[in-house]
């Protein structure tokens, strides 16, 4: 069985710095060795400018009988246009992980899924600007009617042998891939928070 957690679609160096200001005391930041690391660094109250991957969720969503799953055709408007991928998004500061994959899923989908289990966990460095790490979900829903809302243009449920239309993203891909020949591999989500 194949293992990957780390997908790049460009090449990069991690020299580069996002502000030139202090965002604490207005002074500017200088690039200074941090850590081993070039970091924003302010001289006058010490700040240190990190540059953090941002944390997302996906969901591969199974029908009741688990047999079918469900892909999302992004907008016209979103990374990756018009190209389908796995449902989800970026986790938000006051909510753990599993409430993140399960708002993401009604925002988008208009289903309340179970959600149970983890599948895998990636990082993303989609350009320099986004850089993620990506915790895909398994989650049932008990309905097959879904609304296609927030970045979302057309929700479409496929069989597990169909062959997958072209996906906005490689770890989607792998991921969806992976799943099909090892339906039973994933690690059981924390039933408390789930």
């Amino acid at each position: 069985m194949e293992t990957r957690q780390v997908f790049k679609y460009y090449n990069f160096n991690n020299n580069f710095n996002s502000y030139n200001f202090c965002p604490k005391c207005g002074a500017s930041l200088s690039n200074e060795s941090v850590s081993g690391r070039k970091r924003g660094f302010c001289k006058t109250c010490s700040y240190i400018h990190y540059i953090n991957p941002i944390p997302a969720v996906v969901t591969i969503i199974l029908n009741k009988q688990k047999n079918n799953f469900l892909l999302a055709r992004r907008s016209k408007t979103s990374f990756q246009p018009d190209k389908w991928c796995l449902p989800g998004g970026f986790i938000e500061y006051d909510e753990n992980f599993l409430e993140a994959g399960k708002r993401e899923i009604k925002e988008e989908t208009n289903l309340d899924i179970e959600i149970t289990g983890i599948l895998n966990a990636t990082s993303n460095f989609f350009n320099p600007q986004l850089h993620s790490i990506v915790l895909t979900l398994l989650g049932v829903s008990n309905h097959m009617d879904c609304i296609p809302n927030d970045d979302v243009v057309e929700l479409r449920w496929f069989k597990l042998d169909d062959t997958l239309p072209v996906l906005a993203f490689k770890a989607d891909e792998f991921i969806i891939n992976r799943y099909k020949n090892n339906p039973g591999l994933f690690l059981p989500v924390d039933e408390r928070f789930a």
